[in-house]
């Protein structure tokens, strides 16, 4: 009986000491998504207004390609192909068309706001 209640403490002294060592992560933390990103004071003054919804291209008037992206309900929408439009990634037209790429600091910008789940903020 003795034997087994030592073996018993053993075993529990060898499993709380490897638990101790262990570091746990948290779950899949994107470092380049530390602040909030904002919908209405950050994505559309900063990417949409400027380089979506001008004449001839994703405004309500002309809505290029069948999209306008004056709203954040058709953005929100869209958010993954936008995203690969803006990537210059995939399957679809880059964006914004006939323009140099976007800034790399606003695609992350706007990838982030995806991660956050696309708050309407």
């Amino acid at each position: 009986m003795m034997k087994k209640i030592i073996s018993f403490f053993t075993l529990l002294l060898f499993f709380s000491s490897c638990l101790k060592h262990k570091t746990i992560e948290p779950a899949s933390v994107d470092s380049s998504c530390v602040d909030t990103v904002y919908f209405n004071s950050e994505l559309m003054p900063e990417i949409f207004t400027p380089s979506c919804n001008v004449s001839g291209c994703h405004n309500s008037t002309d809505m290029a390609g069948g999209y306008d992206l004056t709203t954040y309900t058709a953005i929100n929408n869209n958010a993954d192909i936008i995203l690969q439009a803006i990537q210059q990634s995939g399957n679809v037209s880059p964006m914004p068309k006939f323009q140099p790429k976007l800034n790399d600091s606003l695609i992350t910008k706007f990838d982030c706001w995806i991660k956050q789940g696309k708050l309407d903020n």
